[in-house]
């Protein structure tokens, strides 16, 4: 009995994690496509904000 439950549990992960994991590889390849498109030779570092400001 106990071996029907984990075959389920493991055929529930599976059905569940493939979506993740398309979804999470999309993302992925759509950051690296944001990224490559940032023009990153003008990126300026500015003054740390003061106390009063935080």
């Amino acid at each position: 009995m106990d071996t029907a439950r984990l075959t389920a549990l493991q055929e529930v992960i599976t059905v569940v994690g493939l979506p993740m994991f398309i979804l999470v590889f999309a993302m992925m390849f759509a950051l690296y496509r944001g990224l490559s498109k940032e023009d990153l030779s003008e990126v300026t570092v500015g003054r740390p904000p003061r106390v009063e400001e935080l």
